[in-house]
């Protein structure tokens, strides 16, 4: 039975049409999973963002000035790693189209009879591409999320 399978993929018929259109499967998955991750990071911003504005309004009502100008100042990087976060989703949105056109592209190609056709290869380095530019994004968006933390740090530690 494995012999009979194995012929059929080697042979360029259906069956090796639909195992080399699996391939990008795998990356629309692991694409999938870096969407969920990053979904729950702007979560996060966007709840600590408003945190940072209930006590914004708090302050502002206590006549504190300094926690508003401390707020407004926070609520500017929130915005920024929003930004990149946002940024990022878009990237790894369009890389799932690029890896979707590219099992498209090479069932076509087969069908049309162009199997060596590089439309699948380019397009999956698009798809590679974005993948790669959105990792960059929330490298970035991490080291602003870190640098924010530290200042918090700083700042209890000074009021302790």
């Amino acid at each position: 039975m494995m012999n009979v399978l194995s012929s059929a993929i080697a042979g360029g018929g259906p069956l090796a049409v639909i195992a080399s259109m699996i391939t990008p499967a795998f990356l629309i998955v692991s694409t999938a999973n870096l969407i969920g991750s990053t979904l729950s990071r702007l979560a996060r911003t966007v709840d600590r963002a408003r945190t940072v504005m209930a006590d914004i309004d708090a302050a502002r009502k206590d006549g504190n000035v300094r926690t508003v100008d401390a707020g407004r100042s926070s609520l500017r990087l929130y915005g920024r790693r929003g930004a990149l976060v946002q940024y990022a989703l878009g990237s790894y949105y369009v890389a799932i189209g690029f890896f979707v056109a590219t099992s498209l592209a090479i069932a076509l190609t087969h069908v049309l009879g162009h199997p060596n056709s590089w439309l699948p290869a380019w397009l999956t380095v698009a798809g590679a591409v974005l993948l790669f530019t959105g990792t960059l994004l929330l490298a970035f968006e991490t080291r602003m999320a870190t640098r924010m933390l530290h200042a918090e740090i700083a700042g209890a530690l000074d009021r302790a």
